[in-house]
C-alpha cells in the first residue's frame, strides 16, 4: 500500500480533486472533513470555545486567522483526533494499492514523512482568492488574511513529488490526476 498526500493552499481545487480520485475508486480520507467532525462533537466545540472565548466557529476563524499563535494552539488541540482518524483509515485500507489522504495542512502539521509520496494542487493567487471569496461567503480582505495564514505555495512546491495545477477546467485537472496515478502505479 502507498500511503499518498493531496494537498494544496486554500481553495486550490484539493475538493475537486479529491472527488475525482473517488469517481476513479480509490479510498480517500479528508483531514478537513474529520476536523468538521470534531466541530460537531459538543463536549469538544464546546472546549475550544471556551479556550478562545468564542461562541461561533466564525468567531473562532477571525481569531486563528488573524494570530499564528492562536491557530498553532488550535491545530495543537484538534492534531489528535486527526491523527487517530488518519492511522484508523490507514489500518482499514492496507489491503489497497494507493490510499489518499487530503491534508490541506499537511506541512502545517509536519505530517510530509508519514506519506509516500505527496500531491500539490496548486491555482493562481488570484484564482483562489476569487473561489475562496465566492464559496465562504468573505471579504477580499478577510480572504486575503486566511490565505496569508498558510505556507506559501512555492515552500510546498519544494516539498512535493507532483505537481497539479489547477486554473483551468476540471477536465484538466483530472487529466493531471490520471497521469500521476498512472506513475504512482508503477513505484
Amino acid at each position: 500500500m502507498k500511503k499518498i498526500a493531496l494537498t494544496g493552499n486554500i481553495a486550490s481545487g484539493k475538493t475537486t480533486a479529491e472527488e475525482y480520485l473517488i469517481s476513479r475508486g480509490f479510498k480517500t480520507l479528508c483531514l478537513d472533513k474529520v476536523t468538521a467532525e470534531i466541530y460537531n462533537n459538543t463536549d469538544f466545540k464546546e472546549t475550544i470555545f471556551k479556550e478562545f472565548n468564542v461562541k461561533t466557529k466564525k468567531e473562532m476563524a477571525q481569531i486563528v486567522f488573524k494570530d499564528k499563535e492562536k491557530l498553532i494552539k488550535l491545530q495543537k488541540m484538534i492534531f489528535p483526533y486527526i491523527n487517530k482518524e488518519m492511522t484508523n483509515f490507514i489500518n482499514n485500507n492496507t489491503d489497497e494499492k494507493l490510499i489518499f489522504i487530503c491534508a490541506p495542512m499537511l506541512f502545517e502539521y509536519k505530517l510530509e514523512d508519514k506519506f509516500d509520496k505527496i500531491i500539490l494542487i496548486t491555482s493562481s493567487p488570484d484564482t483562489r482568492l476569487n473561489r475562496l471569496m465566492k464559496r465562504n461567503n468573505l471579504t477580499e480582505k478577510e480572504a486575503i488574511i486566511r490565505i496569508n495564514s498558510q505556507i506559501s505555495e512555492d515552500i510546498k512546491k519544494a516539498k512535493s513529488d507532483f505537481i497539479a495545477e489547477n486554473n483551468s477546467s476540471k477536465e484538466a485537472l483530472s487529466d493531471k490526476l490520471d497521469e500521476i496515478i498512472k506513475e504512482l502505479m508503477t513505484l
